[in-house]
Parts: structure tokens; sequence; C-alpha cells
């Protein structure tokens, strides 16, 4: 009787942990968030339409370019290191090789190639070079982040992502101060951030560091099939967020992207709270015995977070002209319509994260991939015939449906393995 209570007296307290720090991270995304908000408006209104669709772009390039550079080893990083503090040096070591050696000669030939094909590229000249410059620093941003997220180093991880962001507020305040509408300007800033916080978090984990980290090319290639079904799942899933704003500078111009970004990015801040516990949840997961455990515990996280996504989404949408209007000006109006529209699909994507981090948790089954891999074709082919007649909201239905779609798929899955008693290591598709 007194080992049944100790043991619901330990799951109550790993609950107790797990919700503390989710509200922890919480706190700190909304601090986040409020900045970022500031952010945008500043940066919206000193560059305008066209000028936030320049910006937009390049970080596009630069956060793609992480996605394809990481080759999926943040997912290890998280998944094993939680589960074994001494796998921290290997990592690490393989993290730096993949993040300035393996990304740097990537985005090399990607510049050569742009040189000899202009039109592989959305932008050129000096706002090109300095966006790919961040693509090796965002990927060992990515790396570190999950490190300090494996260690159990919350804390230290949220105060670094919000002192980050209260800078760009301060640097791009200044330029607005001083009437300096240049996009390069703020992407040095980003450049010199990233290798603050990379410096800041390293020492974070120095304690943890008995001897300088060296690549292990045997050990990266024993974790990469675990790690590169997550790359691929992770990269898909990008393209099905991003996928539209390229399509839209193709079919509509850098003006409209300024528009529909400014809707994407408002949508952005709402999905915070689905990804902060997504982000918890996996390390969470990952340390878990059964899959039953896992997924009892997922349940529990899954139906809390239908509940408080779906109210939010009824009061934003509530204020959304007011919002626009009153913060970025009339001139950022057109917005208002296609940023109403995603909040349907942005409810979707956020049980569909949740329930990916936990099919993480389970292995990385084929689904993970697959799912987004046909979210991607839909998301490309609807865009091809929505854009072109109805604009903006035709981008809009195209992430409703393929946002949709996932998490139907998703659900549909899980329901299945559950109910025919498929545990842990043994799902496919």
């Amino acid at each position: 009787m007194s080992k049944i209570i100790l043991k619901n007296q330990l799951k109550n307290l790993y609950l107790e942990k797990f919700f503390r720090q989710v509200v922890e991270m919480y706190v700190a995304k909304i601090s986040i968030v409020i900045f970022g908000l500031i952010y945008s408006v500043v940066v919206s209104r000193l560059l305008g339409p066209e000028g936030r669709g320049v910006l937009v772009l390049a970080v596009t390039i630069t956060a793609l370019g992480s996605q394809i550079g990481n080759l999926g080893l943040q997912a290890s990083i998280t998944n094993k290191i939680a589960q074994n503090k001494k796998l921290l040096l290997p990592f690490l070591g393989n993290a730096l090789f993949v993040s300035f050696v393996f990304c740097g000669i990537t985005v090399c030939i990607y510049w050569t190639l742009v040189h000899i094909a202009p039109r592989l590229a959305p932008v050129h000249g000096k706002t090109l070079i300095l966006a790919l410059m961040g693509v090796p620093l965002s990927v060992m941003y990515l790396y570190l982040s999950n490190i300090l997220l494996a260690l159990d180093l919350i804390r230290p991880l949220n105060l670094i992502e919000v002192t980050n962001r209260i800078l760009g507020v301060l640097i791009v305040s200044i330029l607005l101060f001083l009437g300096v509408a240049n996009v390069d300007f703020i992407l040095v800033f980003s450049v010199i951030s990233s290798i603050l916080f990379l410096l800041v978090a390293t020492y974070c984990i120095k304690e943890h560091l008995i001897n300088w980290p060296k690549p292990s090319f045997q050990f990266f290639r024993k974790h990469f099939c675990y790690g590169f079904r997550i790359y691929v799942a992770t990269l898909l899933m990008y393209l099905v967020l991003k996928i539209d704003t390229f399509m839209v500078n193709a079919y509509m111009g850098e003006e409209a992207v300024g528009y529909y970004s400014l809707a994407v990015g408002l949508i952005d801040m709402i999905y915070m709270l689905p990804v902060v516990v997504g982000t918890i949840l996996f390390p969470k997961l990952s340390a878990m015995k059964s899959s039953s455990e896992r997924w009892g515990f997922t349940l529990k996280i899954l139906k809390c977070t239908a509940v408080i996504m779906f109210l939010g989404c009824i009061l934003i949408g509530m204020i959304a002209q007011f919002l626009i209007e009153g913060l970025y000006g009339s001139i950022f109006l057109p917005s208002v319509t296609p940023f109403i529209c995603l909040l349907p699909a942005i409810y979707a994507l956020s049980l569909n994260t949740i329930l990916m981090n936990y099919l993480a948790s389970q292995g990385a089954p084929n689904i993970t991939f697959i799912s987004p891999a046909i979210a991607v074709i839909t998301n490309v082919l609807l865009n091809w015939i929505l854009i072109p007649q109805y604009g903006l909201i035709g981008a809009s239905i195209a992430s409703i449906i393929s946002y949709m779609f996932m998490l139907t798929i998703a659900l549909c899955y899980c329901h299945t393995t559950r109910s025919e008693g498929i545990g842990h290591g043994n799902y496919s598709v």
C-alpha cells in the first residue's frame, strides 16, 4: 500500500515539476511575444509592407538553411542527453562540426549556384550574404538550445531568449529614431546576437564539459537514424509552414509578402503555447519507460492544449482588426482577413504539434514524416490553384486544409496503434 502511495506522490511531483517548467517557459515566451510584437510593430513601421517582405524573405532563407543543414542532430541531442548526460561531449563535438563545417560548405555551394542562376534566391547582394551568414550560427543556436533543454537548464535558456528579444527591440527602436530604414542593418544585428547567444549558452554548460569536445563520426552514425527521421519530419513540417511565403512572393510580390507575413507572424505568437508545451514534453516523454505511460501523459496535455487554444483563437479573432490597425496602422489592414482565416489552421497545427512530440518520443515512426510530406504536396498544389484566384485568402485556405489533414492523419494513426496495443519501437505505417 505504501509503495502505491509513494508512486502516486512521485507521479504528482513529476506532473507538478512539468507544469511549473511549462509555466516558467510560457512566461518567458509571453515576454518574448510581447517584445516580439513591439519588434514587429517597429520593423513594420520602419520598413513598410515591401521592406518587411524583403526582411521576411531573407530571414526565411536563414531559417530554411538551418532546417536543411541541422541533419536532425538536435532531436538526438534532446532525446539521448536527457537519458544520459555523459553523451554531451560527443554530441557537442558533432554539433560544432555540422554547424560550421558542413553548413559552411553548403552555404558556399548555394551562394555559387545563385551567382550562376540568380532566380534561385528571392533576395540578392548584401542581404543574401547576411542571410547565409546566419545559417551556421542558427544551426548551432538550435543545438545549444536543445542541449540546455536536455540538461534541464530551462531557466537560463529562457533568460537568454528574452534578453535576445529585448536587444532586438532596442536596436530597431534606435534605427526608427534615427530614420534608418535598412534591412541589412537588422540582419547584421541578428548575426551579432546569435554569436552572443552561442557564447553565453556555452558558458552555461561549461561545468558539464570535462574535456574539449571533438567530433566522432562513429558516434554520429550510431545516432543518425533516429535523428535523420526527425530531421526529415521537421524539414517537411517547416516546408508546410513556409512554402506559402515563397509562393505568395512568386505570384504577388514583396509587398504582398509583407502583408501575409504580418498575419503569419501574429499567428506564430498564438502558436507559442503548444510550441512551449511540446518543447518540454518531448524530453519528459523520452525519459518515461513505457509507451502507455507516455500516451496517458500526452492525452492530458493534449486536452488542456485543445481547450486553451480554442478559447484563445476565438478571443484573438474578435479583436483582430483593432489589434492590427492599432499597432501597425491602416496601411496593414489587408493583413486582417488572412490572419482571421489562419486561426483554424493554427488550432489544428497546435494539436498536431503535441501528437508529433509524442510520436517522436516513440522512436519517430514513419508517419512523422509521411504526414507532413503529404501536407507539403497538398499545400503546394492548393497554393498553386488558390493564390492566383483568391490571393492571400487563397494561401490561408491552403494552410487550413493542409494542417487539418496532418492532424487527422496523426489522430487516426495514434488511435489505431493504441487500440491495437502497439508499443514503443514497433510503430510502422
